[in-house]
């Protein structure tokens, strides 16, 4: 749509003549969505839905609008209808893929988006929003032929640029990361989340100055970039600068209060500046938010053993064990701690299974 605006303009006018066609409600639902008007767009939606429930665009247009406010279950529900209603129209079935995607549920979203390449093979998003189910199953190798297909159909197609960068990162492969994320830059130079996934990719090889250039370059497209914040904190900490790390650490959270790891990293590094009860305070956000997360139990454990807090520190180590049981360092602290109460049985076991993981881990356990 080359310029929404002066569609929403004309449709506006089309329905003050004609106020009971269910199609202009739903071309000016797609106007308003290219320029951001959400609200205005699932309104329009439904009255679509209202002048003709056996419309499917009405119900298209209302899981597109739902699934951009992160509504993802009822998305689903309005496209499973849209489906029912049109089952040879690819556009829902690659919407309801991109919902399952964001669901968690990739078996279904793979199942939707072959759906959808079967019906349209040469639109780029049914080949993109599979390489993303592809990418949830941690199957990065089909994946990246999924998105090379989607770039063959349209060379500037973002969300399948994004995509292969992101399986390149899991893959380790970050230069070719960053060349598919330059390539999605330069269509869309002002876009702070390619910037910011750029920083994570720099971080991840260990590219620091880029890292934190693409960080700058990303806040000052978006102030409240929690992820720039966040990747910032990262090198930081990488070079011990804790009070800076800290300090960015603490924006990030500010911006995004739900971020386990943020909370695990400054609890990290008040560790390193010796600040154990703010390190306990962090873990105990860390585990509150991520509870099966074995490593945030062994630290703030060892916090408590800074602290010479045994009996915390043990009920944290034998917490992290529970969840992990090969993690050698909380049983060789945990050993640390019954000696220190006396309990020297305890210390005992505890250190003949850390050293039979040693032995395991270094191919000798015979």
């Amino acid at each position: 749509m080359g310029q929404p605006r002066l569609a929403v303009r004309d449709l506006t006018e089309a329905i003050r003549l004609a106020p009971e066609d269910e199609r202009t409600y739903c071309s000016r639902a797609a106007a308003y969505y290219c320029v951001g008007n959400i609200d205005g767009a699932l309104e329009d939606a439904e009255k679509a839905i209202a002048l003709d429930t056996t419309f499917a665009g009405g119900w298209g247009q209302r899981a597109y609008g739902r699934s951009r406010c992160g509504n993802f279950v009822k998305a689903i529900e309005d496209y499973s209808e849209a489906i029912r209603l049109a089952p040879t129209e690819g556009f829902y079935y690659r919407g309801r893929a991109g919902a399952y995607n964001c669901t968690g549920d990739a078996d279904r979203a793979l199942i939707d988006a072959s759906d959808a390449i079967r019906l349209d093979p040469n639109h780029p998003d049914a080949w993109s929003v599979r390489g993303e189910a592809y990418s949830g199953k941690g199957d990065y190798v089909s994946a990246i032929a999924d998105y090379t297909v989607a770039l063959g159909r349209s060379s500037r197609w973002v969300r399948a640029l994004v995509g292969r960068a992101d399986a390149y990162a899991a893959t380790g492969e970050h230069d070719l990361a960053v060349v598919d994320l330059q390539r999605a830059l330069d269509v869309s130079p002002s876009w702070a989340s390619g910037y910011e996934r750029r920083a994570s990719v720099h971080y991840a090889s260990g590219d620091y100055d880029s890292a934190l250039k693409d960080c700058a370059t990303a806040l000052s497209l978006n102030p409240k970039s929690a992820r720039a914040f966040t990747v910032r904190a990262q090198v930081y900490a990488h070079f011990r600068k804790e009070d800076e790390a800290i300090a960015n650490f603490t924006e990030a959270l500010r911006l995004n209060p739900a971020d386990a790891s943020a909370y695990g990293n400054r609890a990290l590094a008040h560790s390193r500046k010796r600040e154990f009860d703010r390190a306990i305070q962090d873990y105990t956000d860390a585990i509150r938010l991520a509870p099966e997360w074995a490593q945030a139990f062994d630290a703030r454990g060892s916090a408590y053993f800074r602290l010479a807090d045994w009996r915390c520190a043990i009920s944290d180590f034998t917490c992290a064990l529970q969840l992990k049981p090969d993690l050698r360092r909380a049983l060789e602290f945990r050993a640390m701690a019954h000696e220190a109460l006396g309990d020297y049985a305890a210390a005992t076991e505890d250190r003949l299974k850390a050293d039979e993981l040693a032995r395991r881990e270094s191919g000798h356990d015979n």
